[in-house]
């Protein structure tokens, strides 16, 4: 603990001696604050280190208050990076590492409060390495930025139930909102609960078309977006329910200040024919509302009766499938066309489906379960097979891949995945084909179908090599860019 506390002392020593004694200067480095984020409280601290290396900066922030920081390249560099009292940020490593030359992010800055309508970077240092004779660089803390929000809000109608209910969304960017006033025409309204409002402790009422949020202890709502409030209405006396702000319309943060509101959202409400919303009355095939329709047997209005053609007065009658004057199913097959006899008519087709480096799955389409596969895989070393047929067996030299289950387990008809095939990864893919294809199915003597594909498809080149180009390798380069070598020798300082 001692030489930890010795070492951080020495740092800050370190910068604060480049700050107030070292006269020389060399080139320039600057800072710039950007990407101000008032949702997340974060902003970014860009650096332009062209010249040379960086081993410390501090600079003061002002225009907020800084609870943090966190990220970019100083993170890289692994530099301990502190915002202090005031909101002056240091950096440094306590082992001596330095930031290349370059651009980009130097480190996300936290902060908890917004203290002025601009956000500034002054008092800046940055210093070299101690190994290249130490110095400070010439730097700026670049232009201001403006930390002014804009107040938006939008209001929209959401999810809408006949019964009593109806959704305001809502999305509120720029600062908290305190209370809002906003119209919903063609219900008739009782009050609003939950949602956001109802979260915040925020009362809602509601009468006539008029919504009103409000709190008396100054409780708000967080900027963001969904559920504003849930509203309850006893009836609906309109054929639309539009939102809009009305006569009067708001929405305000705690001090007042009004954001500018977007509406949006209509609903066009279901009537029956006697006038009820939502009701179920309906008129019948003679026009009547609520009527009893033509009666049981007839045909039409006046009484007539129809055979199954429509024909009042015919002869035809439906057949074993229900379908007038039909000629029932066909062979092999049932009223739904179905294949049931997969002597007759099984058939199943397989193809390709998804293909990596290392993976291809065999998909299959059949008209009646699938009880058991074989077929014949070249072009890959197979590693591998999965089936949702419990028993798979995989012969890597001949390429043949058996699949069957001695639990009666099948393979639904339809499409789905017959199997996954697993083979080992090679640098530039290969050409998997699959050949030799038999398909049975789940009879008690299993019938082989009719089957067809997949064919041939291009597999995938190894997705990750090491640096010794070995799919999945473990070779790795040493700090001085060699492949699996042993790095800076001991006693020398670099490569």
């Amino acid at each position: 603990m001692q030489s930890l506390l010795s070492r951080i002392k020495n740092n800050l020593s370190f910068l604060l001696f480049l700050n107030l004694v070292i006269p020389t200067f060399l080139v320039a480095t600057s800072f710039q604050l950007d990407n101000l984020n008032p949702t997340d409280q974060t902003v970014d601290v860009l650096y332009d280190f062209e010249e040379g290396d960086v081993a410390g900066f501090q600079f003061e922030v002002s225009g907020l208050t800084l609870s943090g920081a966190s990220g970019g390249a100083a993170a890289d560099a692994e530099f301990e990076v502190s915002t202090g009292t005031a909101n002056i940020v240091l950096g440094f490593s306590f082992a001596g590492a330095s930031i290349p030359s370059g651009s980009g992010i130097l480190t996300t800055l936290s902060y908890s409060d917004i203290t002025s309508d601009q956000a500034c970077i002054v008092g800046t240092v940055a210093s070299l390495p101690i190994s290249e004779g130490g110095g400070a660089y010439i730097s700026d803390g670049g232009s201001c930025i403006s930390t002014s929000v804009p107040l938006t809000a939008g209001l929209s109608l959401g999810a809408f139930d006949s019964s009593g209910s109806l959704e305001i969304l809502y999305d509120f960017s720029g600062g908290s909102v305190a209370g809002f006033q906003f119209d919903v025409s063609g219900l008739a309204l009782t009050g609003g609960s939950g949602g956001a409002a109802g979260d915040a402790g925020l009362t809602v009422s509601a009468g006539g078309a008029t919504v009103l949020g409000f709190s008396m202890t100054n409780a708000e709502i967080a900027a963001g977006s969904g559920v504003l409030t849930v509203l309850s209405f006893s009836s609906i006396t309109d054929g639309t329910t539009e939102l809009s702000l009305g006569n009067f319309g708001a929405v305000t943060d705690a001090s007042g200040n009004q954001f500018a509101i977007t509406t949006s959202g209509s609903i066009a409400h279901d009537v029956d024919c006697a006038g009820d919303y939502y009701g179920s009355a309906v008129e019948d095939e003679c026009g009547a509302c609520n009527g009893g329709g033509i009666a049981d047997g007839a045909c039409d209005c006046d009484g007539n009766v129809a055979d199954c053609a429509g024909e009042c007065g015919g002869s035809a009658v439906e057949d074993e499938c229900g379908v007038c004057d039909g000629s029932g199913a066909a062979d092999g097959f049932d009223c739904a066309g179905n294949c049931i006899v997969s002597a007759t008519c099984g058939n199943a087709n397989l193809s390709f489906g998804a293909v990596t480096d290392q993976s291809a799955e065999i998909l299959y389409s059949s008209n009646v379960d699938v009880g058991g596969f074989q077929f014949t895989v070249d072009g890959v070393e197979l590693t591998g097979i999965s089936s949702a047929l419990s028993d798979t067996y995989l012969a890597g030299s001949t390429g043949i891949v058996l699949g069957f289950s001695m639990s009666g387990e099948f393979l639904p008809a339809g499409d789905g995945v017959l199997a996954i095939l697993s083979f080992a990864p090679t640098n530039d893919g290969s050409s998997l084909s699959v050949s030799g294809v038999t398909v049975s199915s789940t009879d008690t003597i299993a019938i082989t179908l009719a089957s067809s594909g997949p064919g041939s498809t291009a597999t995938d080149g190894c997705y990750e090599t090491d640096c010794a180009d070995v799919c999945y390798g473990d070779g790795a380069e040493d700090e001085c860019g060699v492949c699996n070598g042993d790095g800076i020798a001991d006693g020398a300082c670099d490569c």
